[in-house]
C-alpha cells in the first residue's frame, strides 16, 4: 500500500495493523514523528523499531548535514526533529514551564 501523503498516518496504522506491506510518504518530520507515536501506542516498540525511515536523521553525521544545508526548510525540520526526538515523539505543552533544547555537535 502507498500513501504518498500521509499525515497522520490513519492509513499506515491501519495498513500495519492488517499485516500489509506499506510505503507512507510525507514532507515533514512532524508528520513522521506522529506515524511513529501511533504505531508505538498502538502495536508497540516493536512496531516502530520494524520502520525503516528515509531523510530522518539516525546518527551526528545525518545531523550535521541536515544541519548545514542552505535550505531554509530544512533548518525548520531540523528544528521539529530534534524537539520532537528528544521528547519522545509527542508535543508537551504545560503551563508556566520554559522549554530549552540545547544540542551540542561534536
Amino acid at each position: 500500500m502507498l500513501d504518498a501523503f500521509c499525515g497522520c498516518g490513519t492509513t499506515v496504522a491501519v495498513a500495519n495493523r492488517l499485516r500489509r506491506r506499506w510505503i507512507g510518504m510525507d514532507i515533514t518530520y512532524q508528520s513522521v514523528a506522529l506515524i511513529l507515536k501511533r504505531l508505538k501506542d498502538s502495536e508497540g516498540q516493536a512496531a516502530v523499531d520494524a520502520v525503516e525511515l528515509h531523510g530522518v536523521p539516525r546518527d551526528m553525521e545525518s545531523v550535521d548535514a541536515l544541519i548545514h544545508k542552505r535550505d531554509d526548510r530544512v533548518r525548520k525540520e531540523f528544528e521539529k526533529w530534534a524537539i520532537l526526538t528528544y521528547l519522545d515523539n509527542r508535543a508537551v505543552r504545560k503551563p508556566n514551564l520554559e522549554l530549552t533544547l540545547s544540542l551540542e555537535l561534536v
